[in-house]
């Protein structure tokens, strides 16, 4: 399933990640306005959430792994650090959806809502990781031959990618089609 995140096209891939889920909310305020309870609103949406923050995690690790496997060896990435980063990300969102949502919306002066604030911070800086791997793993890929000849990516070379892909459904639209060209050159690749 995972391998199938990369190769579908970008209109499907955002139909899952972002209108799905855009369409559970939707459905879950109208139903919940009447009653009128934030907190229950709050801790059901997390929890029905978190398998679209599955899939998005799915897509960045998945990502990650093909993207550092087409590197040369000169040119490969700390894909252990990568690994390390997805996972603490995700531990993080767990932590966010289940166990700490509601409690930081009625009582945000606790202990509680200072370790969702923490976990908030480490999980950013996290994605942030994650997302600068794959950006600059793509551009190494796409300018293989610049970089054979000795030359190295430097963040400006792929700085607007890391920002689209950070501003998430904007990235998935430019990003996906690109993933999708390489896959298919990767596939021609090993059939000759």
């Amino acid at each position: 399933m995972i391998k199938k995140l990369l190769e579908i096209k970008h209109w499907q891939l955002f139909s899952l990640l972002v209108l799905a889920p855009l369409l559970v909310q939707s459905f879950l305020f109208i139903t919940l306005f009447d009653i009128l309870n934030l907190p229950l609103f709050f801790s059901l949406t997390t929890k029905l959430m978190f398998p679209f923050t599955i899939l998005i995690y799915a897509w960045l690790w998945s990502m990650g792994i093909f993207l550092n496997k087409r590197l040369s060896v000169d040119t490969k990435m700390k894909i252990g650090v990568f690994k390390a980063c997805m996972l603490i990300s995700l531990s993080c969102q767990i932590f966010l959806s289940f166990f700490a949502g509601t409690k930081f919306i009625t009582d945000p002066e606790s202990k509680i809502a200072k370790m969702v604030i923490l976990s908030g911070i480490i999980c950013f800086v996290c994605i942030l990781y994650c997302i600068n791997f794959n950006t600059r793993a793509l551009k190494t890929i796409e300018d293989r031959e610049w970089v054979e000849q000795g030359g190295s990516v430097r963040f400006n070379d792929y700085r607007n990618e890391f920002i689209l892909l950070l501003i998430f459904p904007v990235g998935l639209w430019l990003f996906q089609p690109r993933l999708n060209k390489l896959i298919k050159r990767s596939n021609s690749q090993r059939e000759q």
